[in-house]
């Protein structure tokens, strides 16, 4: 497309001049860029391949042969020929929530700390949920739903409740959160999921900000 070809070349061009960069011409551009999407796909095919090896690894039940690989950018030395270098797996962390697949304790001011709180900072921010959807149930056997991961999915009532919910501390949704409380945080994005315990302290606010 001419139109494009010409703006990246410009655009291109403007960020060399300030970096004192030689300008180059529409037809550079044009074969610069030509090789970028060849480049991609081969190192897509190389990435590929690898992930399928590993996948027969796992499919023969011989989890210890697994390997990550990383690439040798500098081959120097005794390595100077091998491109790509395998290493073991990790094991699992036991301070990994992940990892563990335990439950995670959360101790908060449930009178003064709120869902929206609750779901952006510890659960989005901090634990990198992208969708959650939070389910608990009481020490009292009630059991309610802070929020929704699959938001289209929902009905008027639905989104007017969690709406509702979002500015309410923990200690004042109808059923209440208190110390003991467990949280079933799931993903609907991707295959993680999370129990979060409560615990309910008071905390200075300039400590534990």
């Amino acid at each position: 497309d001419a139109d494009a070809l010409n703006f990246v070349t410009a655009a291109a061009n403007l960020r060399s001049e300030v970096f004192a960069i030689p300008r180059k011409s529409r037809w550079d551009v044009k074969e610069i860029a030509g090789n970028i999407v060849p480049a991609i796909a081969t190192t897509n095919a190389i990435i590929a391949g690898f992930i399928v090896l590993e996948a027969f690894k796992l499919l023969r039940g011989a989890v210890d042969e697994c390997r990550y690989h990383v690439c040798n950018r500098l081959p120097s030395g005794k390595k100077r020929d091998t491109l790509l270098t395998a290493s073991r797996l990790d094991e699992p962390s036991e301070n990994c929530y992940v990892c563990a697949g335990s439950t995670s304790s959360l101790t908060v001011d449930t009178f003064t700390f709120t869902v929206e709180n609750l779901i952006e900072d510890v659960i989005k921010k901090h634990l990198s949920f992208n969708k959650p959807t939070v389910d608990y149930s009481t020490l009292e056997g009630r059991d309610d739903q802070m929020c929704e991961g699959l938001e289209d999915e929902l009905d008027d009532d639905e989104r007017a409740k969690f709406a509702r919910y979002l500015p309410l501390p923990l200690a004042s949704l109808p059923a209440a959160v208190s110390s003991g409380t467990v949280l079933d945080v799931e993903d609907t994005t991707q295959s993680l999921r999370v129990k979060i315990k409560v615990q309910h302290a008071l905390l200075d606010a300039e400590e534990f900000p």
